[in-house]
């Protein structure tokens, strides 16, 4: 998979999954991400511990291309500006149904690069034929990934109310949306 959009500006846009040789990138982008990222429910130091020590289970993902778990990045001029996780059940039961995040570095919000990394995780998805469910959560707060998903044909299946802490009162609600293929 290699796909090539035009972004908002009129850079081209190109989404393709991760490989091996994109690990150092994909990290600081993670980190980068976790950084700046208001939508997320971790802490930026919690978030950066997590990113460390998965780096060599994600160097193993990424090795050994696992089927049930796909990196999509989005990249302008070989710079990732934004990614896709993919988590596809492995269970008899839940083997059906695949989960997926997105998320662009801030800079590159709202040129539609998030929007081209979850048609191209739909697409992605649909190829396998065996998904029959793909479902996403997002912040209450995240107004324009919640349009984004809405746009795209997801519905809301489920909210879990103050989820997520903003401030001292201030809380977000966890949305799941789904997509039945």
């Amino acid at each position: 998979m290699n796909t090539t959009f035009q972004l908002k500006d009129g850079s081209p846009y190109t989404v393709r999954r991760a490989k091996e040789g994109d690990l150092e990138k994909l990290i600081q982008v993670l980190l980068e991400v976790a950084r700046d990222d208001e939508f997320t429910s971790v802490t930026y130091p919690e978030a950066e511990s997590q990113i460390l020590a998965s780096e060599e289970r994600l160097k193993n993902l990424l090795q050994n291309e696992d089927e049930h778990f796909i990196y999509l990045i989005g990249l302008v001029d070989d710079e990732i500006i934004g990614f896709c996780d993919i988590h596809i059940g492995k269970k008899t039961r839940t083997k059906h149904v695949a989960e997926f995040g997105r998320s662009v570095v801030k800079k590159w919000r709202r040129t539609w690069a998030g929007k081209f990394l979850q048609l191209s995780a739909i697409e992605f998805v649909r190829n396998l034929k065996t998904i029959e469910k793909i479902s996403l959560n997002i912040s209450s707060n995240n107004t324009s990934s919640l349009k984004s998903c809405q746009s795209n044909g997801f519905k809301l299946e489920a909210g879990r109310k103050k989820e997520i802490r903003l401030g001292a009162q201030n809380y977000a609600d966890l949305l799941t949306y789904v997509l039945y293929l």
